[in-house]
């Protein structure tokens, strides 16, 4: 059998050159690929992907060896193989190869091209095949052995890869992409180099660790190649050097990476390139040539947006800048300083003025340095915008902050607004999921009335229903003629 990347690879060299000056150009057709794209059967939705595979350049026969975590659901899985013919005439639109638990062989399964046979250089004529084969269920939890035979392309059987879509249950998607996208740098166009594949989603308001997954065939041990991954904006994210090249056996690869992926970031692009990059295991070596087969991406969804019901918060006395918060800046306002007063008097509300008829009153109460008190709405929810108002016993404003509480901005705990900070907070989700995080205090107790409910006993002091202080014996605050 003639090795594809060994013999050939300098014929081919010389053939591109030809064909750029025109030279024999009837003897070979001009290189053609088919760049990754969304796939033409359906994907199942999931929250991870497993790849795998192996090379068999040099075996008529292998394994391919997976392993699937206890508890997680094998929503579908996808076999691709890949090799070279010397005529281009040898392999059609599908085409059958056998495989089974190691290992035995004895399932044939039928694939699809994937775009065709297409030229990629002297008697290399590159073609991609998939087949489904969830129900056979050769993959399940735990360790998988898959035997493969019956690869029978004339010129290199470059290898045999599977991709598993699993569910876990958890906060994450996925995405994928496949095709026959071939490289390399010295050939002519479309073929000396891929075509970046793109991702989108939605983005979040926090950094997320993406895993990206890779079939490749055809990257020869000790040539270089690149893996680029760039932002919506060009901004690079992730070079990948030499990290190709025979890791799942001779002529195949299987490779998965990560990469954070900044807050606000809603596109990424990947690229395999046949490159030096001059920083990798095989720096100064010759360029690979390539066949990208398949791509997928797993991302951590944004998290769920939060509807407050009630915020617990503790008053640190600090100014406005310590803000630090997940909200944007124009959700956000802050003026004043408390000057870490040892008392105040924290009155929330829907009001950018403290004493505004009509206002929303959320909290009202003296709070120590250090103290903390919560804010909540018992039946209509947290205005779209929160305002609290830290003053004095004489009613002199120190500082008033505001922020986003209707859902549309990022809450929690750990947000700090001025001389505020958010320790705790029961979230309603848009979905109508309540996430608990503090211990909601909305129950009648014995002896009191419903403006008493969140008072502390007889002396105590609190906003009641004729104001600050009215509601026990001996308390003092603000009434409707101050205070008293």
């Amino acid at each position: 059998m003639i090795s594809a990347r060994s013999a050939c690879l300098a014929a081919a060299v010389a053939v591109s050159a030809s064909l750029s000056t025109g030279i024999a150009a009837q003897q070979w057709p001009e290189p053609t690929d088919t760049p990754l794209g969304t796939p033409s059967i359906s994907i199942a939705s999931g929250t991870d992907l497993l790849i795998a595979g192996v090379g068999l350049e040099a075996s008529s026969i292998g394994t391919v060896s997976i392993d699937v975590p206890a508890g997680a659901r094998v929503a579908q899985v996808l076999a691709y193989w890949e090799g070279h013919d010397i005529l281009g005439t040898e392999h059609g639109a599908a085409d059958t190869v056998h495989v089974g638990t190691a290992p035995a062989c004895d399932i044939p399964i039928v694939g699809t091209a994937l775009g065709g046979t297409h030229f990629f250089f002297a008697n290399a004529y590159s073609t991609v095949y998939r087949a489904d084969i969830t129900d056979l269920g050769l993959v399940q939890n735990g360790s998988n052995d898959i035997c493969v035979t019956g690869l029978d392309y004339t010129a290199a059987n470059n290898g045999f890869g599977i991709l598993v879509v699993l569910d876990d249950g958890s906060r994450r998607t996925i995405d994928m992409r496949d095709g026959n996208d071939l490289a390399h740098f010295r050939f002519q166009q479309p073929v000396d180099q891929t075509t970046p594949v793109v991702f989108d989603f939605p983005a979040a308001t926090t950094d997320r660790v993406a895993t990206f997954s890779y079939l490749v065939a055809s990257v020869d041990d000790r040539r270089t190649s690149v893996i680029e991954i760039r932002d919506g904006d060009g901004n690079l994210l992730l070079e990948d050097a030499d990290a190709l090249g025979d890791t799942a056996g001779p002529g195949y690869d299987a490779y998965q990476n990560t990469v954070t992926i900044p807050a606000g970031v809603d596109e990424v692009s990947v690229q395999i390139l046949s490159k030096d990059a001059q920083t990798g295991r095989y720096a100064y070596l010759f360029p690979a040539s390539l066949g990208w087969i398949a791509s997928g991406l797993a991302l951590d969804k944004p998290a769920e947006p939060c509807i407050p019901l009630a915020l617990r918060l503790r008053y640190t006395g600090e100014d406005c800048s310590v803000s630090s918060h997940t909200q944007s800046g124009g959700s956000v306002s802050c003026s004043g300083d408390p000057a870490f007063a040892n008392y105040v008097v924290i009155l929330a509300s829907d009001s950018p003025r403290p004493f505004a008829r009509g206002s929303r009153i959320l909290a009202c109460r003296v709070v120590a340095l250090g103290g903390e008190f919560t804010i909540r709405s018992r039946h209509r929810g947290l205005p779209p915008t929160t305002y609290i108002h830290i003053m004095d016993c004489r009613r002199q404003v120190l500082q008033t902050v505001s922020f986003d509480t209707s859902g549309n901005e990022p809450i929690a705990t750990g947000n700090q607004f001025g001389g505020v900070l958010v320790t705790g907070l029961v979230c309603k989700s848009k979905r109508g999921i309540c996430a608990k995080k503090i211990r909601p205090c909305w129950k009648k107790r014995r002896g009191q009335s419903r403006s008493d409910r969140n008072d502390r006993g007889r002396g105590s002091r609190g906003w009641g229903s004729r104001g600050w202080g009215s509601r026990g014996r001996g308390s003092r605050g603000w009434g409707r003629r101050g205070w008293r």
